[in-house]
């Protein structure tokens, strides 16, 4: 009896030790091992797939960007070629009714849509440019020593630009036809017809990219008379004329009242009234601008407007018009047609338009 209990007790006390042994931290260290180096990876792993989605994630929002873009420039186009339409409406309504028939200034309508952009449409009458066409050699002659010329150099392209658009080869004293821009070595003749757009002047012997600058708002090709109706006329064209035709005659001329008065009297004609220059600028809340300009001719309803021909008269050096006889309202109704349609450059003055206040557009 004694010897079993002993043995039973001191199992026991061996067994004890063994159950009630706490695990050490070297019993787990491979388990923990194994844990961090799963997170380092998953760590890694996240950042990788982070740095190459920033590329793609960037590329979206460039293309977001470029897409809001193109449909906002969108909307202004529209915007645009909408106030050149309403334009049109509102110059042929004042033709048909014989309203307006005293020359006018230039008018300039600005209003604002519910969306927030402006529209500024501003209408001129083309009398009020020189028409590349049939202005006389004298008007063109000033019209070129005014934007810088010397009398010489402007002469000279007075005669070059009626070279370009008469109808023969004969050659004028400084004018240039085909032999002289084949000497130049220039990839284009003259036309020996009349100018189809303000853009061809750059063709014409002599003339240089910086005369084209220059030239920008003075000239037109669907006026169709020789000279500028003054009462019509900006100050730019009227101050440019003045200028030259002083630099020509090389003496002062008269002094007036205004400067419409200085300009030399066989440079004025009366408006016809047929056609106008029209510019609309539509410009978002953000800045963004399309500008569209185009001219607007009153024909006889379903006529296409004829071309203005020009022709050499009995005095050497002038062009005259060859007109369509003009048709009275009541026996043919009028129409309004389209020319020039074109992609303009937004102003810094139609910027400043843009934020003032304006009434809301209506139809």
């Amino acid at each position: 009896m004694d010897i079993i209990t002993t043995t039973s007790r001191a199992s026991s006390d061996v067994a004890a030790p063994i159950r009630s042994r706490p695990a050490s931290a070297r019993d787990h260290a491979p388990e923990g091992r194994d844990a961090g180096f799963a997170l380092v990876v998953v760590i890694w792993i996240t950042g990788l797939v982070a740095l190459l989605t920033l590329p793609f994630a960037a590329a979206v929002r460039q293309h977001l960007r470029a897409t809001a873009e193109r449909v906002s420039l969108a909307q202004l186009e529209a915007l645009a070629d909408g106030g050149v339409a309403l334009a049109a409406d509102q110059v042929l309504e004042a033709a048909r009714s014989r309203a307006g028939s005293e020359p006018s200034a230039p008018t300039t309508s600005i209003c604002r849509t519910t969306s927030g952009e402006t529209l500024t449409v501003r209408v001129s009458d083309e009398a009020g440019r020189v028409d590349l066409n049939v202005a006389g050699e004298d008007v063109l002659t000033a019209l070129f020593a005014g934007i810088g010329r010397s009398a010489d150099d402007a002469r000279a392209l007075a005669e070059a630009v009626a070279d370009f658009r008469d109808f023969d080869d004969d050659r004028r004293e400084y004018g240039a036809e085909a032999a002289d821009y084949a000497r130049a070595g220039r990839d284009v003749l003259p036309r020996n017809a009349p100018f189809e757009t303000i853009d061809e002047i750059a063709q014409v012997h002599g003339i240089t990219e910086r005369d084209v600058a220059a030239l920008a708002g003075l000239v037109t090709v669907r006026s169709a008379q020789e000279g500028v109706d003054t009462a019509v006329a900006g100050s730019r064209v009227l101050d440019v004329l003045v200028r030259g035709a002083a630099i020509v005659s090389n003496k002062p001329l008269p002094v007036a009242d205004s400067l419409a008065q200085r300009v030399p009297a066989s440079f004025r004609v009366a408006t016809s009234r047929q056609a106008f220059g029209v510019r609309a600028v539509a410009i978002s809340p953000g800045g963004a601008a399309f500008v569209r300009s185009s001219v607007i001719t009153i024909v006889p309803a379903g006529v296409r407007a004829p071309p203005v021909l020009p022709l050499n008269a009995d005095q050497p050096g002038v062009v005259k018009a060859r007109r369509p006889p003009a048709a009275r309202a009541e026996e043919k109704p009028l129409g309004a047609k389209l020319w020039d349609w074109r992609r303009g450059v937004p102003e810094a003055e139609d910027f400043v338009n843009a934020r003032a206040a304006s009434p809301p557009c209506t139809k």
